[in-house]
């Protein structure tokens, strides 16, 4: 194993950002990113959508293709709101209402984004390349389905692994295929209780973090393994020369595929 500096890179973006400064009590910022990132790079040190070794080493250019944290969209909304119950705001200026409710702050954040990339690869070594080595299959047809889900996230008859003692690379390009979105609301609400003077206060502060508990799932499983699709239970079974399709997002381990990483 060696490094090289041959690594390129390309990102190209366009931001919009639409802002209300603070005033009457709320402010509110919208901010929205078109980017595309390229490279022929990989993330070594995370778990991101492309193995740590290019297929061709004596080609690292064929590695190039979406980096492993491009993202295509990306909207982000904040916000923070002054409830307007207190001495000096439109309502409950004084009473017991306004000490009740006065004072209180609410605060948010949603974040919505697009999916990364990632590469389905090979199991074994047909190529006899070593154990570091990385094996794509050829890609024989569109590998994205209309309706992705948690079962099974694109079409592994897609893939076609390359037979043991092949003398050539596997056609799929790197990084073809998007995982799932992310999108999450942050929520909270605080309010600060003076203690004799402005330097001395208790602040309460609750806070929600994914406040709707929506399930964001990171990138399936994407190591193709020598299986072939049973159309009658639709389970994947050990067999030569297939793909699995290995697009189980959860730890459980199917015992169909008895190699797939947790």
């Amino acid at each position: 194993e060696y490094r090289d500096d041959n690594g390129i890179s390309n990102y190209h973006s366009m931001e919009a950002t639409l802002d209300k400064r603070f005033s009457n009590g709320w402010t509110t910022r919208i901010a929205y990113t078109l980017a595309k990132s390229l490279d022929n790079s990989f993330e070594h040190l995370t778990s991101g959508g492309s193995n740590s070794f290019p297929q061709n080493a004596r080609d690292i250019r064929s590695w190039y293709g979406p980096s492993d944290f491009d993202v295509r969209h990306r909207l982000v909304i904040n916000g923070i709101w002054d409830l307007p119950f207190r001495r000096g705001r439109a309502r409950l200026r004084q009473g017991v209402g306004a000490a009740i409710f006065g004072g209180w702050t609410l605060a948010g954040s949603f974040n919505i984004r697009s999916g990364r990339p990632f590469t389905v690869t090979q199991s074994g070594d047909p190529l006899f390349l070593g154990a570091l080595s990385t094996t794509l299959p050829d890609l024989v047809a569109d590998p994205r389905i209309s309706n992705p889900t948690v079962d099974k996230w694109f079409e592994p008859r897609a893939f076609q692994p390359l037979p043991t003692g092949a003398s050539r690379f596997g056609n799929q390009g790197r990084n073809v295929l998007r995982g799932p979105g992310f999108a999450s609301l942050d929520l909270g609400i605080h309010r600060r209780f003076s203690l004799g003077s402005e330097a001395r206060y208790l602040e309460f502060r609750w806070e929600m973090f994914n406040a709707l508990n929506r399930a964001n799932f990171g990138l399936p499983n994407r190591h193709s393994q020598r299986q072939r699709r049973d159309d009658h239970d639709a389970r994947w079974r050990s067999t030569r020369h297939a793909v699995c399709a290995e697009t189980q997002f959860l730890a459980a381990r199917d015992p169909a595929c008895p190699n797939a990483p947790r």
